[in-house]
């Protein structure tokens, strides 16, 4: 059950080709069990809990949060999340036209659980920038702005803290194996680029993720997929030639077995089940 939900939201009008923006800032009270569906996203989504405990599932991985934790769910990465004890969470949401190459280069490209002494610090940080949302003053832009890039900076210096040198080397290879989908790009490349042998890439990408380095690639590939489908209006065929498939028919293939549905398929359903309202209910929201 919802007991208490709030949300700061701000359209701007020229925001939609900014390099960085917060959009979205909620803060949720939830009481006894709550389970989300599967969602992917085109935002950086930045969830704090501050009670209870929530256990979210983030790509191949997942994530137990208790109080003073936060999660960091890259774009087009596929998440659910599930309680059964309720929970508060407050819950920052990132967009821009850069926000991917940033998030690359702070080493934020997949999904980080942090932890800090400095936690309700930076849950306030999270809450002014909502306050400033809610404001919707344009002289306040300048000010919005650098709060949001010096909160993303303080995640990667958090996230930068906590890896240990395998955590590190899976880290750099995590974020090869994101990028350049659309390319051939043979295993021996990667391990190239990193410095290890493949066979030293192939057992820190199993030890930790459960799948071999093209698999956890094509995995990419497809959440990419989900990502275009549901936030484009490019076509099947488009999409599998920007992924780097030759011929669509084998794009819609691998797409079903990973899914269950075909790529057309995924995107008629959702688009049946789901609106987006200019004013969006609090309950049916997937931070919430």
């Amino acid at each position: 059950m919802l007991n208490r939900y709030r949300c700061a939201y701000w359209n701007m009008p020229t925001a939609r080709d900014w390099p960085l923006f917060p959009f979205w800032q909620e803060e949720a009270e939830v009481e006894g069990t709550r389970i989300s569906g599967r969602m992917s996203a085109d935002y950086l989504i930045c969830a704090a809990v501050r009670s209870g405990e929530i256990a979210y599932r983030a790509g191949d991985r997942e994530y137990r949060l208790e109080r003073g934790m936060i999660l960091l769910i890259p774009p087009g990465l596929p998440y659910s999340f599930r309680s059964s004890t309720g929970y508060v969470k407050n819950v920052l949401e990132l967009k821009g036209t850069h926000l991917s190459s940033m998030l690359t280069t702070l080493g934020l490209g997949r999904a980080h659980l942090l932890k800090t002494e400095k936690f309700e610090e930076i849950v306030g940080e999270m809450e002014e920038i909502g306050r400033l949302l809610e404001r919707r003053d344009g002289e306040d832009i300048p000010l919005l702005m650098g709060k949001t890039y010096a909160l993303l900076h303080r995640f990667a210096l958090l996230a930068a803290a906590e890896r240990s040198g395998e955590e590190q080397l899976l880290s750099a290879a995590l974020s090869l194996l994101e990028s350049r989908l659309g390319e051939a790009v043979s295993m021996a490349e990667f391990a190239r680029r990193l410095a290890v042998g493949e066979r030293t890439l192939e057992r820190l990408v199993r030890k930790h993720l459960g799948a071999t380095p093209r698999q956890y690639r094509n995995r990419c590939r497809i959440g990419r997929a989900k990502y275009l489908l549901l936030g484009t209006e490019l076509s099947v065929k488009e999409i599998a030639f920007r992924l780097g498939y030759c011929n669509p028919f084998y794009f819609s293939a691998e797409f079903r077995r990973e899914t269950g549905y075909s790529p057309q398929a995924y995107r008629r359903d959702f688009f049946s089940r789901y609106s987006v309202p200019d004013i969006p209910d609090p309950a049916a929201l997937p931070g919430g």
